[in-house]
This record gives structure tokens, sequence and C-alpha cells, in this order.
């Protein structure tokens, strides 16, 4: 946040549901992806509260680079997002968290602690409550992809809903033909969560508008250090922020041309930055977003 605060931007972070160590779940709902609904409402108290702002981007890292995608496939045009980035996506959900046991079992087993610390123990009661099963097969989970299966009930509000239910409901790759804001998308092939090895360049060459991607030779999992100066930005964020101000100064660029030919109507959220379309373009429609209520 200081890094964009200093280059003009007003920052500010979203929140997983059942992240914040200080406030325990409300209601028996957690997704380790993360939630789109809860995107769309925190996005909707930031427009409300700077209505005027021209521009807005996103960057959503890690986990949140995948939700990020879900996101703006799922809203399409309807989103005030006018560019973004993803840091280290998974690309396939399945495949990176299979692969963790193999490569990082240390890694795994740390990732495995906290998840149950953070979002179980500390919420036991209410979760219990809700679905005990649920909440002792988590418990009970040995590896990232059991876990992932366990609290399907709980990301998707359903008991007895399933691993394969929770990943075709929320792998964003099953997204990211509906996004259409120009979105950068960057991996370190030493990755060791989210391995670059998995991007596949063609898709993106193809199959996907307005989406650029980066792979770096060495910056782990959302490292990205240069040198040892702690006083100097990650590589990941000076790149961020870089791409989503070309994005403005281009949709700006078009705007005023636009405006010269036609007044343009007010739009939904300011500026957005011009997707250039790839020779696929298209796509599938946008999936709906996720339900608000707990099934019983």
């Amino acid at each position: 946040m200081p890094g964009a605060s200093a280059r003009g931007w007003r920052a500010c972070v979203f929140v997983r549901r059942g992240h914040n160590e200080r406030q325990r779940l409300s209601a028996p709902s957690f997704n380790l992806l993360g939630d789109v609904g809860d995107v769309e409402r925190q996005l909707d108290a930031v427009r409300r509260t700077y209505p005027r702002a021209s521009f807005v981007g996103m960057i959503g890292i890690s986990a949140g680079s995948g939700l990020l995608i879900s996101y703006l496939g799922r809203a399409g045009t309807n989103t005030p997002v006018g560019a973004a980035c993803a840091i280290c996506p998974a690309w396939d959900v399945r495949a990176a968290f299979a692969q963790m046991g193999v490569t990082q079992p240390a890694g795994e087993r740390t990732m495995l602690r906290q998840i149950k610390r953070g979002f179980l123990r500390r919420n036991a009661r209410l979760l219990r409550r809700w679905d005990e099963s649920a909440y002792e097969a988590c418990l009970a989970a040995t590896s990232l992809p059991e876990m992932l299966a366990a609290h399907a009930p709980f990301a998707m509000r359903q008991r007895g809903a399933t691993g394969a239910e929770y990943l075709a409901a929320h792998d964003p790759m099953e997204d990211r033909h509906g996004v259409v804001v120009p979105t950068l998308v960057l991996n370190a092939e030493d990755d060791f969560v989210c391995p670059a090895a998995l991007a596949r360049p063609e898709v993106i060459v193809d199959e996907q508008p307005g989406c650029l991607l980066l792979v770096t030779r060495s910056g782990s999992h959302v490292a990205f250090n240069e040198g040892r100066s702690l006083r100097r930005s990650p590589f990941h964020l000076r790149v961020s922020l870089d791409f989503l101000e070309a994005a403005r100064a281009t949709a700006e660029g078009t705007a005023r041309e636009a405006d010269r030919e036609a007044p343009r109507p007010e739009a939904l959220g300011g500026l957005r930055g011009v997707v250039v379309p790839t020779r696929a373009a298209g796509g599938a429609p946008a999936r709906p977003r996720d339900e608000d209520a707990v099934r019983p």
C-alpha cells in the first residue's frame, strides 16, 4: 500500500472472509479461494466512498489473483474496474495444489496448519454447529487437495457439497472468458506454490484478449525482491502499477478522442483500459455470481 500511495493512488486492501485474525466469522462460510460476492460488496463500498474517482485498478495476489479473475470473468462489462493485475495465479487450481505435497511437503504442512488455526479452530463453534462432519473432515485433511474438498460445504454454502463441485464453481479458468479489461498476469519460473509451468501461453495469445503474460526467471511466490535493499519496492508492485498507469493513460487518450466525435454517456466506473482483440476473441458468457444465503 505505501508503494501505491507514493505514486498517487488511493490504496486499500480487500481482506478475504475469515482471513482477519482479529475478527471471527459471523456466518458459517469461508472460501480458501475467496468469494466473488464479497469482492462485489467491497468494490461497491469503494465506489460509494470515492464516487468521483475516474479510474479503478485492481491487483490480486496469490489466491487473490484467482479471485480477481473469477470476479472479472463473472462481472463482464458490469464492473468499475478499468484494468487489473493477477500476481502468481495458480492457473490449474487442482494441479497446483496437488503438486505442493510432492515438491514442497514442508510448505504444504505449514499452509494446512495456518488454515486449521486461522479459519477452523478460531471459528470452531460456529462451523461445527452448521456442519460438524465437514468441520471434522477439514481438521482431518492431510493435504491441500483434501482440504479444498473438505471445506466445500462451507465455501458452497451447501451441506454435502463435494470437492468436484467446488472446483467446477470456483476454478478461475472457468471464468476467464468473461474478462473484458486489460489484465497483466505475472508468474515466476521458480514459484513453488503456483508454478509458471502450468501457464499456457497459447491460451493467452489465442483466446484471452487484452491479457499480457509476463514470466520471470526468479521471484518465487509473491516475493520478486530486487537486491538486498529493503527500501526498494518489489518488482511485482512496480510492474503492476506501471501496467495500471499505462492502461489509465490509454483509456484517457481514447476517451478524449471519443469525446471529440460525440459526448459519451456516464460510464459505470469511469475510464476503462483498451482491449485489443486476439486471433480468437470472444468466448463463453459470464457465469452467475455466488449465492449469498446459506442453504439449509
